[in-house]
């Protein structure tokens, strides 16, 4: 049995999860690399953060895009193992990476950015507001704030 699925405001949680998945399903026939995306728009706005993340592969940094998203729908979904392996994660970014704080809301905003670029017209506000209380979601968790 899950636990109840993390508040993210809003709507329930599962109407979030709908918009989401709608969204991520557009933008996968759209752009086959959005992870390249991502990253371009990230180190655009933050080039301090190019060193960070260039030292690993397009693969790695791939996996790092995709365990965003499954942390996203893990939570919307309330597994009760997701929020403490989130946490566990940011410990490790913050102690082996030496990743900030602020990094999260800079990968969260490219994330974003990138999602609404591909999507074009099929982008509204609600697909905004839905991503952007999933990923604060994620992030307070990596930070040791939710």
């Amino acid at each position: 049995m899950s636990a109840p699925a993390v508040k993210l405001g809003g709507p329930a949680p599962h109407e979030d999860r709908a918009l989401l998945e709608a969204n991520l399903s557009l933008v996968a026939e759209r752009e086959g690399q959005l992870y390249q995306r991502v990253y371009a728009i990230m180190f655009r706005e933050h080039p301090e953060a190019d060193q960070l993340f260039l030292q690993y592969g397009e693969e790695r940094q791939a996996e790092m895009l995709s365990e965003t998203f499954t942390s996203v729908f893990d939570l919307l979904d309330g597994e009760s193992w997701t929020p403490g392996h989130v946490q566990a994660m940011g410990e490790r970014h913050r102690h082996g990476y030496v990743v900030r704080d602020e990094m999260y809301a800079w990968f969260s905003d490219a994330i974003v950015a990138a999602l609404r670029e591909v999507s074009g017209d099929a982008w509204t506000a609600a697909t905004e507001a839905a991503w952007e209380r999933a990923l604060d979601a994620v992030n307070a968790l990596m930070t040791g704030r939710g």
